[in-house]
C-alpha cells in the first residue's frame, strides 16, 4: 500500500513509500500525521504520526515500511534531534544499548558470537563498571561476553 509524506513533515522526508505486511488503522488525538496511506480503506488515514509531550516527542510508524525508507526516516530524526552515535561500526552479533542519567552515559555491550569482537568508542573516558578500569576508545569484548561502561556527560 503506497504512502504519501506530508509536505510539512518537519523532517525533510519527500515523496511516497511503501507499506507492506501490516497497516494498523489509528486515529490522531494529540499527534499530527507525518504521512498518510493513499489507498484502499485506509486512504487519508495515518501512517506515520509525531506526538510531542513535554520536552520530548515520539514518533509512531504504523505499517511495516521499506529499508529505504526506514533509512530516510531515523536518519532525519537523529540530525533533527542531534542524536550521534556513541559507537560508529557495531559489529554483527553484537548489542550495543546507552542509557544516561544527570551525570553518566552507559553503555551496556553484549557480544552475542562464539567470537571475540572489537569497538571503537566516540571518545577515551570510558570506565568499565566491574573493573574500575579506564578503557580508552577499543573495546575488545570477548565470547558471550558483556560489558558495562560509563563516561561523565
Amino acid at each position: 500500500m503506497t504512502c504519501e509524506v506530508a509536505p510539512d513533515n518537519g523532517l525533510n522526508l519527500r515523496g511516497s513509500f511503501e507499506g507492506k505486511h501490516l497497516m494498523e488503522h489509528i486515529h490522531l488525538e494529540t499527534a499530527e500525521a507525518m504521512a498518510h496511506y493513499t489507498s484502499d480503506m485506509f486512504a487519508g488515514q495515518p501512517a506515520v504520526t509525531k506526538n510531542s509531550y513535554g520536552k520530548g516527542c515520539a514518533y509512531y510508524i504504523a505499517t511495516r515500511t521499506d529499508t529505504a525508507f526506514n533509512r530516510s526516516f531515523y536518519r532525519e530524526i537523529a540530525n533533527r534531534h542531534q542524536i550521534t552515535k556513541v559507537v560508529q561500526e557495531i559489529p554483527y552479533g553484537v548489542s550495543v544499548t546507552q542509557r544516561e542519567d544527570a551525570e553518566y552515559r552507559y553503555l551496556f555491550i553484549m557480544n552475542f558470537l562464539n567470537e571475540e569482537n572489537k569497538l571503537l568508542l566516540s571518545d577515551n573516558h570510558w570506565i568499565n563498571l566491574r573493573t574500575a578500569e579506564n578503557i580508552g576508545r577499543k573495546i575488545t569484548i570477548e565470547p558471550y561476553q558483556v560489558i558495562v561502561v560509563k563516561t561523565q556527560i
